[in-house]
């Protein structure tokens, strides 16, 4: 179980340095003089991706090390130490002051162990994918009208949130494959009857919605049509839902769209300019959103139409030449934020209304 460590230690007033911090964090006092220069106390935040050190007051990362970058853990009923590679690649053991050593590693572990599990979900996900997407494929083109209008039914009809989860991930799949199924969901209305979901409060739902209709945006005569239809309120939306993972697919779908030229004015009207600028500014977003945001503002702020909301927000302003940076070559964005939106594809899900069909891509 998650566990919330309270601060011991006290400052000279008597009252607490850092009252409380949040699960899976723990205040430590590092040993190495370099980083006693920076903070005489640390917070240890342990997470998926890695173990982050952080600034007890500010909160602001001081280092970050992924999993696939420590090495061991230490610990002595005084002292907690990471054995981490630094970015020379050579072993460095980091070494803190602590009487949390053994909470310390049970977080750990228990964090390890998590991930462990995800892999497994993630590979009879990826084999159940496989499956829905061969099933589909190897049928007629009558047969795949069908069965898309039998899981947008699915998804729409029944109030059971496993239910939509499941319909709604089987059609982030087959967007992602299908450009006949990408233009079907379109002009057969299957976006329109689908975007009431975005109201649930179920985040991988949310994530397979905005992933669906990123896959969409994927064809250049479909972004207008997706616009049309109302789609970009409820990605901007998502976008601002506060779980990273539902907003980083959005804010990247948000980001396809933008390279149209014939949606942007639609776009800035709605505020995604300044979305995207919010979200490239705050140091402490996910890296991967922050470079979607960072493609999406860079679509809208190298339009000249849009030179006079430039001038007038003197924050966006400021943002101008990092945008122009990643105008690269037409074609390379989409295909970086292709392949991050298609993460999402095997996100574990429940299973308990799947059955496999009998042919399969192998």
């Amino acid at each position: 179980s998650e566990m919330c460590i309270r601060d011991r230690s006290t400052q000279s007033t008597g009252t607490p340095h850092r009252a409380m911090v949040k699960a899976r964090q723990f205040v430590v006092s590092p040993i190495d003089e370099k980083m006693r220069q920076v903070s005489a106390r640390v917070v240890v935040d342990i997470a998926k991706p890695g173990v982050s050190l952080l600034h007890p007051e500010s909160e602001k990362k001081i280092q970050f090390f992924p999993f696939t970058h420590i090495q061991s853990w230490l610990s002595s009923k005084q002292a907690f130490g990471l054995q981490v590679l630094d970015a020379k690649q050579e072993v460095q053991t980091l070494w803190f002051r602590t009487k949390e050593s053994e909470n310390i590693i049970s977080a750990l572990k228990g964090c390890v162990d998590e991930i462990l599990a995800d892999r497994k979900k993630s590979a009879t996900s990826k084999r159940i994918a496989e499956g829905i997407i061969g099933g589909y494929l190897d049928k007629g083109a009558g047969e795949r009208s069908n069965q898309l209008r039998q899981i947008v039914a699915e998804a729409t009809s029944d109030d059971d949130v496993e239910t939509q989860r499941t319909a709604i991930w089987k059609l982030s799949l087959l967007t992602g494959v299908s450009d006949v199924c990408k233009e079907e969901i379109i002009t057969a209305g299957h976006l329109e009857a689908t975007l009431v979901l975005v109201r649930s409060q179920d985040p991988k739902l949310q994530c397979h919605l905005a992933g669906m209709i990123a896959n969409c945006a994927q064809l250049d005569q479909l972004r207008l049509p997706i616009c049309e239809l109302g789609a970009v309120r409820p990605l901007i939306t998502l976008a601002q839902s506060g779980v990273s993972e539902v907003c980083r697919v959005a804010v990247a779908a948000l980001a396809i769209i933008s390279a149209s030229s014939t949606v942007r004015e639609d776009l800035a009207k709605r505020g995604t300019m300044q979305l995207f600028a919010s979200m490239m500014e705050d140091a402490n977003n996910d890296p991967l959103l922050q470079r979607s945001a960072l493609a999406g503002f860079s679509a809208l702020a190298c339009d000249e139409r849009f030179n006079s909301l430039l001038v007038s927000e003197g924050s966006i302003k400021s943002l101008v030449s990092l945008a122009k940076a990643v105008c690269d070559v037409p074609g390379k964005t989409a295909e970086v934020l292709s392949a991050q939106v298609s993460e999402t594809i095997f996100t574990p899900v429940s299973y308990t209304h799947l059955t496999l069909p009998t042919k399969r891509i192998v």
